[in-house]
């Protein structure tokens, strides 16, 4: 029998993924719930964290912006619970909003100046879509005349003789 304690190079890809998918399911958690205590987050089997260590990995992901949310302390158990939104948390300070603001103009401006220069493209090609339109026209109609025709299967396979039996005896 074979000896599966070798190393085939593939430990470290396999480590990465059982620290990972503990990651992604909590990432996941905004598409089922609103709501859900840190307890029973940590007893989900892709979790498989401690209390402490999954109140620490949604701490992180808080923290980094990849989950949005907040933790709260539930008035009936005294538990954490993560509070889950799907967008982003909104800016408090005017500060905040004047920058959000100002980086959404940026985005509409850049978006408006790029409309407008692929309009001017088709615009000034006109000559160009023109051309195009008429030879996927020939294209059509060329292939619906081979499909009326049977096309060249019809006439002998796909080089256009006929298959004959050259060697008979």
């Amino acid at each position: 029998m074979a000896n599966h304690n070798h190393q085939d190079g593939n430990l470290g890809m396999a480590l990465s993924l059982t620290d990972s998918i503990p990651r992604f399911c909590i990432l996941s958690l905004p598409k089922v719930f609103a709501s859900i205590p840190l307890a029973k987050i940590a007893g989900y089997p892709q979790v498989n964290l401690s209390p402490a260590a999954t109140l620490a990995l949604v701490r992180s992901l808080l923290e980094s912006g990849d989950l949005n949310g907040s933790l709260t302390t539930s008035p009936s158990t005294n538990e954490p619970v993560l509070r889950l939104s799907h967008a982003p948390s909104e800016p408090t300070t005017e500060l905040a909003l004047y920058t959000a603001l100002a980086a959404e103009v940026a985005a509409v401006k850049t978006l408006a100046q790029r409309v407008r220069l692929a309009d001017d493209k088709v615009r000034t090609s006109k000559d160009f879509v023109a051309q195009i339109k008429r030879m996927q026209a020939e294209e059509n109609i060329v292939r619906g005349s081979k499909e009326r025709s049977g096309g060249p299967e019809a006439e002998g396979g796909e080089t256009g003789f006929e298959d004959e039996d050259i060697m008979e005896s």
